[in-house]
């Protein structure tokens, strides 16, 4: 079961590389699909932060739900300080991890930037067509 959990999340990290994988070339798609604007040739830095776009999503949705849950946990708590302890450490934590991750995305799309800017003369695109 454990193995299967991080064959899970592997192939969640990597569903945004396979997604946009270019397999149009070998079949002869591109020259249907070329008047469409379907197929973009991505940069690297592109694809790299369409990846860390998605794992700061799926990260910052985790956090939130622990947060309701944390909520939850002290609304049904009937007073007892134990359960009520309990949940504010699961809100103080939930929230910590929200900022976290709110800085790490601040951080990650100013050294994006900076990299783009330095090998492009471009302005930043965190995820976009640049």
């Amino acid at each position: 079961m454990k193995t299967f959990k991080y064959y899970f999340i592997f192939t969640l990290v990597l569903l945004p590389a396979v997604a946009s994988a270019d397999l149009a070339t070998d079949s002869g798609l591109e020259a249907a699909a070329g008047p469409t604007n379907l197929i973009k040739e991505r940069n690297l830095n592109v694809l790299i932060a369409g990846i860390i776009n998605s794992l700061l999503t799926l990260l910052g949705s985790l956090f939130i739900v622990l947060i309701i849950y944390g909520g939850f946990k002290w609304m049904t708590s009937g007073g007892n300080t134990e359960k009520v302890s309990e949940a504010k450490t699961t809100i103080k934590n939930s929230v910590i991890g929200v900022a976290i991750i709110v800085l790490s995305y601040v951080i990650v799309r100013a050294v994006l930037g900076i990299l783009e800017r330095s090998t492009m003369g471009s302005s930043p695109s965190m995820g976009g067509e640049g």
